[in-house]
Formats: C-alpha cells, structure tokens, sequence
C-alpha cells in the first residue's frame, strides 16, 4: 500500500511538472529601431559647427580639484564626424581653436554672447554651433576604481539671446574601460550628446505569447527566423478559437506584428486593448470601479500597451524630424 501511494504521489509530480512546462510562455525579440533626437532643433538648421569652449582645466581652480581634462580638441573633432556621420545635417564643420582660456568662471558665465555667436556662425556660414563647454573625466579615488566621463555641450543660433539648449551628458566607465585614457573616455565624451542632437538606432525589446500548441510555436520559430509573415499567418488562424486564452495570446501578437511591421499604432492598439479585454475574463471590478486580482497576463498585457503608445508618440515625433529629408521642405 504505501509504494502504491508513492508511486501515485511521482506519477501527480510529475504530471504537474509536464503540466507547468506546457504553459504558456513570454518570449522577447529584439528589434533596432531609430529614435528621435531629444533637443527640438528647428528644421530649417541644415548647417552646424562643433567648436571648443572647454576652459583650461590645468590650472589649480574650484573644477580641477577631482577632475582629469579630457583633450577638448579631440572631442570636438570626434564629435563632429559622429555628426557627420549620422547624415543628418546637411554640413558640419569643425573648428576646435579654444575660445575661451578662462578656468574661474562657471559654464552660465563662459556661455557665448549673442555677437559671437552671430560672429561665428557668420564667419563659418553655419545655421547652428554646438560648443563643447566641458568634457572631463572624473576618477573614483584611484584609476583602479573606474571613473566617470561627463561632457556639457550648449546650442546657439544665431541671433537667439540664450542658448537653445544645454546638454548635460555622464556616463560610469569601469577600470578597464579608462585605458588608454587618451582615447577610450575621449570617444565616450563624444559620443555621449549625439542622442540629443541626431537621431539613433536603439535596441527595443518586443514581447509576443509562444502559446501552448503547435501553432502557437511554430510562429515563435518562425519570429526567431525573423518570417514575421509566416507567423502573422498562424496567429490569424487563432483570432477566433474557442479557447478564449488562444485568442488572448493571439491578439498580442497582432499588436506586436503590426507595430513593427506597418507601424500602425491604431491597428495594434485595437488588437492589444481586446488581448487586454480577453485577459480580464475571470476578473472583478470592486465598488471603485477598478479590477480587482489582476492577472499576470492583464498587467503584462497593460504593461504593452503603456509601452506602445509612447513608441506610437516616438515615431510621430521621428516623422516630423525627417521632414527635414523631404522634397517639400
């Protein structure tokens, strides 16, 4: 009798374990999708200069005391072709000469004045100047500890009594990412602006159901093989199965097909706000009016769709940027 009873007590174990492998799953993919620039530059800026006011950090002052100068000229070359690559600027011009050799006064103090700006932008045919104000590199204690690498660039137009914008840029290096300290944190401090100033490729990740019947995994292969129409086609045929969960699971991965591959944020919200409908089947509003035991799936489902609607407001943002590349403007 009771090897009987064990026996029955593995058989249930591992029928509950089959059980809980069979269930379904949230797989990510990985997706490069562009960004739009952070800093609202005006369209009708089709020409800038990169140009040096990083003071003289040398000299024993309120700034030296922590910091190692990065080599300010090397930055705004680095930075300008970085701008020069992304083709986003019709022309980008360098000119590193230091204009300003004052180690005392703050970056509000060193901002250019309406004049020299015009002077410059003038004198360089140029619609824009990105000046390099500060570009250093903070060590924590010793080299040994890391350190961090912070530049601050300032936009002018010509013309504007203040500056455009101020950008504000750090990013943590560890030890062996310093060295050589002529060249690793000097690329770092110029790469560092360009997400303000040019559109970039960034590595978005998008949730989809692998579900729990060949179909449903099937698509999942055919996603990692990047045949988004392969498994658009296997996730149609689950819109409308019995089984409420399929058609939950298929609802999300419309949304997410259609996001990415029509970039119809209206089509995939429709599909994501019924995934979500679906999701809170077996839920209960209490006397507020909110759901009550919300389900994984709602707030995994809730979650998407937050998401969407910033990416949908990203991509319109985007849109109008690229204006600028239009045979219209």
């Amino acid at each position: 009798m009771r090897h009987s009873f064990l026996w029955k007590s593995i058989v249930c174990l591992l029928t509950t374990m089959f059980a809980v492998c069979a269930c379904t799953t949230v797989k990510w993919v990985s997706v490069e999708r562009l960004q739009p620039v952070r800093t609202k530059v005006p369209a009708q800026v089709r020409r800038v200069a990169v140009v040096n006011n990083q003071p003289d950090l040398s000299k024993k002052n309120r700034y030296s005391r922590d910091l190692k100068a990065l080599d300010s000229k090397m930055v705004v070359d680095s930075l300008a072709q970085y701008l020069a690559d992304a083709a986003y600027f019709d022309e980008v011009v360098v000119y590193d000469s230091v204009l300003t050799t004052e180690s005392k006064l703050s970056c509000e103090e060193r901002e250019l004045s309406p004049v020299r700006v015009k002077q410059l932008a003038d004198q360089l045919q140029v619609d824009m100047l990105v000046s390099v104000e500060m570009t250093a590199l903070m060590l924590e204690y010793s080299t040994y500890m890391g350190g961090q690498v912070f530049t601050i660039v300032k936009l002018y137009l010509p013309g504007e009594l203040y500056p455009l914008d101020t950008i504000r840029c750090i990013q943590r290096l560890d030890a062996d990412e310093l060295y050589p300290l002529e060249l690793i944190p000097v690329q770092e401090a110029a790469f560092l602006p360009l997400a303000s100033l040019v559109p970039q490729w960034q590595t978005i990740e998008f949730p989809f159901y692998t579900g729990s019947n060949v179909e449903m995994r099937d698509a999942a292969v055919y996603v990692n093989e990047g045949n988004w129409q392969a498994a658009k086609t296997l996730w149609e045929k689950q819109l409308k199965h019995k089984n409420s969960r399929r058609r939950m699971e298929a609802h999300l991965n419309m949304a997410v097909w259609h996001e990415l591959n029509d970039d119809s944020i209206g089509t995939a919200r429709s599909y994501a706000e019924k995934a979500l409908e679906l999701s809170a089947r077996k839920m209960k509003k209490g006397e507020d009016g909110r759901w009550k035991n919300q389900t994984s799936d709602y707030l995994f489902i809730s979650d998407y769709l937050r998401d969407m609607e910033k990416r949908g407001k990203e991509m319109e943002q985007l849109k109008r940027q690229m204006w600028r590349f239009s045979d219209e403007f």
